[in-house]
């Protein structure tokens, strides 16, 4: 009878493994949150720069705009003055400029703002990888226990 010899690894208890498992799953609801916080701010973007476009074809300063975020209330605005408006830096901080710039101010935030969402989405696919991988070694570990107790118990 040869056993072969064993080679030396790394040996983590089930209990680290089930905590990894735990803070791994709390840091991907962060990711999946801030995720869902920048995708929301891109679409503020585009619906801020879809107005803007709007604000600059309308001779009469005349647009239709929604009043909530599902546009259950539509705004006929009549006699808007588009020669300047008011654009959000960030940090309370705003800038007033006329509406082709603030679409250039936007779209620059945009772009930034897709870049992060990019940068979530390859750490939250990194981070979901690893977390299943936990996930299957612990389901094995849990399979091999019910196996060895049956064949104790049988």
């Amino acid at each position: 009878m040869s056993s072969q010899p064993r080679q030396p690894g790394i040996v983590i208890s089930v209990s680290d493994l089930i905590n990894e498992a735990e803070r791994l799953k709390q840091y991907i609801d962060s990711l999946q949150k801030a995720l869902s916080d920048v995708n929301e701010s891109i679409n503020a973007i585009e619906d801020a720069k879809k107005l803007l476009n709007q604000l600059q074809q309308s001779p009469q300063g005349e647009i239709f705009t929604t009043a909530d975020r599902r546009g259950y209330l539509l705004l006929k605005l009549q006699g808007v003055n588009a020669s300047k408006v008011l654009i959000h830096l960030g940090s309370k901080y705003y800038v007033e400029v006329d509406p082709s710039a603030g679409i250039q101010v936007l779209q620059r935030q945009e772009d930034q703002l897709k870049d992060l969402s990019t940068s979530i989405q390859q750490e939250l696919a990194k981070q979901l990888q690893v977390y299943n991988q936990i996930v299957d070694l612990l389901n094995q570990i849990q399979a091999k226990a019910a196996e060895s107790a049956t064949q104790k118990g049988g």
